[in-house]
C-alpha cells in the first residue's frame, strides 16, 4: 500500500500568497513568538507535561513546545528558548516562502493594499474572480 498518491497532473488550485518586506516579516515574526510566550506558552508545556504527555510526541515537537519543554525540564534557559523559538520560525517561514515561489501563485504585497485585512480579503477576492473562480 502506498501512504502517498501523485497528485493530479493538472490540478484545479488557485495560490494567492501575501507578501511583506522581509525585514518587517521577520521583525513580525519574533514579536509573534515572544507574544506567544507572554501569552503562557511556558505554563501551557508544563501543563501538557504534568499530565503525562511525554516531550517526545510529535505534538509537542512543534516550534516553541520543544523549546520550552526543555525549560521545563531544567535543560536551556527561557530566553534562550526565545532565542531558538525565534530562529526556527524564521527558518520555517523562508521554507514556506521558498516552496510557494516555485508554485504559479499570485502575490499580494500587503503593505500595498489599503484596508489591513479586510483590503487583503477584497484582493484576494478579486484574484479568484479573475481567475474565474467565483463572481
Amino acid at each position: 500500500q502506498t501512504r502517498w498518491r501523485e497528485p493530479a497532473a493538472d490540478p484545479d488550485v488557485v495560490y494567492v500568497a501575501l507578501t511583506l518586506d522581509r525585514a518587517r516579516l521577520d521583525e513580525r515574526l519574533r514579536c509573534r513568538a515572544a507574544a506567544m510566550v507572554d501569552a503562557g506558552l511556558e505554563e501551557e508545556v508544563r501543563g501538557l507535561l504534568a499530565r503525562g504527555y511525554a516531550p517526545t510526541l510529535p505534538a509537542m515537537q512543534g516550534i516553541g513546545y520543544r523549546e520550552f519543554a526543555r525549560v521545563v525540564a531544567g535543560d536551556l534557559a527561557r530566553d534562550e528558548a526565545l532565542r531558538l523559538m525565534q530562529r526556527d520560525t524564521l527558518r520555517y517561514a523562508r521554507r514556506q516562502w521558498t516552496w510557494l515561489a516555485r508554485e504559479p501563485a499570485h502575490w499580494i504585497d500587503v503593505e500595498a493594499v489599503q484596508g489591513g485585512a479586510t483590503g487583503v480579503a477584497a484582493a484576494i477576492v478579486t484574484t479568484l474572480e479573475q481567475e474565474g473562480r467565483i463572481g
